[in-house]
């Protein structure tokens, strides 16, 4: 017996089929369309949808997808980035259609409502130009409700800043949605100026001595500058509790109180100062140091024992320390002071910890000399570089050598953008990013911040080797290495040099201190440390019965920060009692213009009608024929041996003088100096006519990079004739 039928049951089962039916579908039509294109499938045509405020143009700006183009994913992905880096849209949404030819790609872009104005309503005193810098709204931008806000912000701390203590802004529109603009509404209030600056409970140093510490103090004639900021004050308060540290009073507290007039624009700015004691240096020891005594380090010190500690007398020592290390070669000789508070005094010991490192001579030199076109040939660095392979390694002489190059006019020197002949150097198994570069002597501070490595300021000269020309067509030649240890970039290879037989001759010396590096597998001393008082910044006087002072290590930072380099030595030469290693020196300059052409004309009374007509170059090179046309459009002919050509030609009516000069500072690359000249004079007098035509011969000798002696011949034939 059939049972009945269920249609309710039907109903379910044909509704699954379905659903199972488009599923499939739905999923195949994805697979279709998600499927990896082909390789060299291309971009049909590019689509923008959606937009309406925002021109075609500007979206297509952003998108690099382009019809014609080889159809990738990772390109679409980029540029739906692109679009939203613009802040112009909400969301961003690609499609893509394969059709005959290719595959459309649609960029459907949801856009953000945009800011139809800017205002700003109640400045006065500050122009609407300047606040719209300030907050970098304008209108055509995305209406970003966090913008606006963080806008706001901006003009309040500017106005702050230019003295407007009591300055507020309210937006009236702009951080809500649904809002088409910006509106800011500015109470500015009264400018705040400083009246004067006092100071309460200093006695180590006057209020002169103290203003030139701060930056809060009266303006030029009390209205030129001289703004009240409150951040820099409290800066102030920061710089003051410094510089009496700096002095020895580690317990100095500094505050400040502000009393402004009945009209709140002018204020009288107190700081009131709790010097505590002076600490002194009771002893003055030494760490660590095997090549000089203790006796030939103390005789340079300045601040010795009984006498009140002054930190620009220990900034000194750690450099003048360094310095006597670095003659000798041990530019790596890391310096770091110590110092050591005796409890229940203001007494401390300074102990310098002393890690010496390896003895260095020069060894391979690599030189590059960078520009449009580097013509100036790597020998006109090398001669104004007072060391050379094998050499022990001197600081002082490195420092002399750069100032050298910078003087010598072949180039680029900028020393507010950091541009400027430097000397490089590292040992050999140091990598490219651990170079260290000469600089002047490493100071230390009192601020807690972790120190840089200390660096140095080198140049190096070398002279006396022959030259090899580069090979015939080559203009521009590669970096040469040379067997010798010399490299070079822009220029002719470098010369052969001495081997480690040329080295002098080291000194030994002995000392009786002991040891205290990290690198010799001892735990470095752990200082004992003063506690001084935080920097006390309330608007009123000191508060007694406070919490507990934080315990400041005064070691911590450049104080007693990481020195340069501990390295092995595994070069050690045998037998030696302070065995070298060797150090590459890299030399990095930038061209500059070295060449001048000038045109002139003038009329005198006297001399009649002049032309003056002058070429001047500084870094000429005689033997440098132009090998094609190219040499002459780049202006490399006839330059890059760092000589001197000038031509001078004033013909004139009455007075004509025609002048010619060539000078070779290093001749044959040695310590000779060449110079060349001929000239030319005529002058058209009432009564005669006197013409003057001659030359000049002259050598010279280097005797130091700092002495030099001449001789010289000059030649005239004087005629007087009419």
């Amino acid at each position: 017996m059939a049972k009945p039928f269920n249609s309710k049951l039907a109903s379910y089962a044909w509704l699954a089929l379905l659903s199972s039916l488009v599923v499939s579908g739905g999923a195949l039509l994805f697979a279709q369309q998600s499927a990896a294109p082909p390789a060299d499938e291309l971009v049909a045509e590019v689509r923008i949808v959606g937009n309406q405020a925002v021109p075609v143009e500007q979206i297509r700006r952003e998108i690099h997808t382009r019809p014609g183009r080889v159809f990738t994913m990772e390109q679409i992905e980029e540029d739906v980035r692109n679009l939203n880096r613009t802040g112009l849209f909400v969301d961003v949404k690609p499609y893509t259609q394969q059709v005959r030819g290719g595959r459309v790609v649609v960029f459907e872009v949801y856009e953000r409502p945009l800011l139809h104005y800017v205002k700003y309503v109640g400045n006065s005193d500050i122009k609407t130009k300047i606040l719209a810098k300030q907050t970098e709204l304008k209108r055509g931008d995305a209406m970003d409700p966090f913008a606006v806000e963080d806008a706001g912000h901006r003009i309040e701390n500017f106005y702050r800043s230019k003295g407007y203590s009591n300055a507020h802004v309210t937006i009236a529109e702009g951080n809500k949605t649904g809002d088409r603009g910006a509106v800011f509404v500015i109470n500015e209030g009264r400018k705040q100026r400083v009246l004067w600056t006092d100071f309460v409970g200093n006695t180590a140093a006057s209020d002169g001595k103290l203003r030139t510490q701060i930056q809060s103090k009266p303006g030029i004639l009390w209205f030129f500058s001289g703004e009240v900021d409150r951040e820099k004050i409290d800066g102030d308060v920061d710089r003051l509790t410094a510089y009496y540290r700096s002095l020895g009073y580690f317990k100095a507290r500094v505050g400040r109180e502000l009393k402004f007039n009945e009209g709140q624009n002018w204020l009288t700015l107190t700081f009131v100062i709790d010097e505590g004691p002076r600490y002194s240096v009771r002893n003055v020891m030494f760490i660590g140091n095997k090549v000089y005594s203790t006796d030939e380090l103390s005789a340079k010190l300045k601040l010795k024992g009984n006498q009140a500690f002054h930190k620009g007398d220990m900034d000194a020592h750690v450099g003048a320390i360094r310095e006597q290390y670095g003659s000798v070669g041990y530019v790596f000789a890391n310096v770091n002071p110590d110092m050591r508070y005796m409890e229940g005094t203001s007494e401390v010991d300074l102990v310098y910890h002393i890690d010496e490192g390896d003895r260095y001579r020069v060894g391979k030199i690599d030189v590059e000399i960078t520009g449009d076109y580097p013509h100036t040939k790597v020998t006109a660095m090398l001669n104004r570089f007072s060391l050379k392979p094998g050499d022990i390694v001197d600081i002082r002489k490195i420092r002399a050598s750069e100032v050298r190059m910078q003087r010598s006019g072949l180039f680029k020197v900028e020393p507010q953008s950091g541009i400027m002949p430097k000397i490089v150097f590292s040992p050999p198994e140091l990598d490219e990013q651990e170079t260290q570069v000469a600089e002047r002597p490493h100071q230390t501070n009192f601020r807690g911040q972790s120190p840089q490595p200390p660096t140095r300021t080198i140049n190096v000269t070398y002279r006396g080797e022959a030259i090899k020309p580069p090979a015939s067509g080559e203009r521009n030649p590669p970096t040469v290495r040379c067997q010798s240890g010399y490299s070079g970039v822009g220029g002719r290879p470098m010369p052969t040099s001495p081997g480690p037989s040329a080295l002098p001759p080291s000194t030994a010396r002995t000392s009786t201190q002991y040891s205290n590096s990290a690198a010799a597998g001892e735990q470095p001393y752990t200082p004992r440390t003063v506690s001084p008082e935080p920097a006390y910044s309330d608007p009123t006087y000191f508060q007694q019965g406070g919490p507990d002072p934080q315990r400041i290590d005064l070691n911590d930072g450049v104080l007693n920060g990481p020195g340069m380099f501990n390295q092995g030595s595994p070069f050690n030469d045998a037998g030696d009692e302070n065995p070298t290693r060797d150090l590459a020196i890299r030399i990095r300059a930038a061209e500059t213009q070295t060449g001048r052409l000038m045109f002139g004309v003038g009329v005198n009374s006297d001399a009649g009608l002049m032309g003056n007509i002058v070429l001047d170059e500084q870094n000429f090179d005689w033997t440098r024929w132009p090998r094609g046309w190219e040499d002459i459009r780049n202006a490399t002919a006839w330059r890059g041996a760092g000589q001197r050509l000038r031509i001078e030609a004033v013909p004139g009516t009455v007075v004509q003088r025609y002048m010619i000069t060539f000078q070779e500072p290093y001749f044959l690359d040695r310590e000779v100096s060449l110079g060349l000249s001929a000239f030319y004079f005529d002058r058209r007098y009432r009564y005669w006519w006197e013409s003057r035509k001659g030359g000049r011969v002259s050598l010279g000798y280097q005797f130091t990079h700092d002495l030099t002696g001449a001789f010289a011949f000059r030649g005239e034939q004087v005629s007087i004739h009419h």
